[in-house]
């Protein structure tokens, strides 16, 4: 059995798909500050502002007018028409009658509880 965290101490090979990390050296270091001092001086700091080309700007101004017109057309033709201002329901049947539960197409029989129904056994 190998001791615990053998592991540890060994340098393993394996395949991995993650890149390697870079080795941060002073020669890293100070090519990586002579690019940024460059690009200050050549006033290129400010990359991430996104270039909008202008036909593509007017585009989406024209298609959102468009949209903005279409949907005004579109409200005024699907609105629902309005519900009428009063609805009254009248009804002149007894409320036991509008309240039953059971169907209408159950056997007496099987509507009454059990202590109404009463069995004759002839013997």
């Amino acid at each position: 059995m190998p001791p615990e965290h053998s592991l540890i101490e060994e340098a393993l090979e394996f395949d991995s798909n993650v890149a390697p990390v870079p080795t941060i050296t002073i020669e890293t270091t100070q090519s990586l500050e002579a690019i940024i001092i460059q690009r200050i001086k050549d006033k290129k700091e400010d990359d991430s502002e996104v270039k909008i080309d202008p036909a593509e700007e007017e585009t989406r101004k024209l298609m959102s007018s468009l949209f903005a017109k279409l949907n005004a057309v579109s409200r005024s033709e699907y609105s629902p028409k309005p519900a009428p201002k009063e609805t009254k329901v009248i009804s002149h049947l007894p409320s036991v009658v509008v309240e039953e539960v059971q169907p209408d197409t159950v056997a007496d029989s099987a509507r009454l509880a059990p202590e109404e129904i009463k069995v004759h056994f002839s013997m």
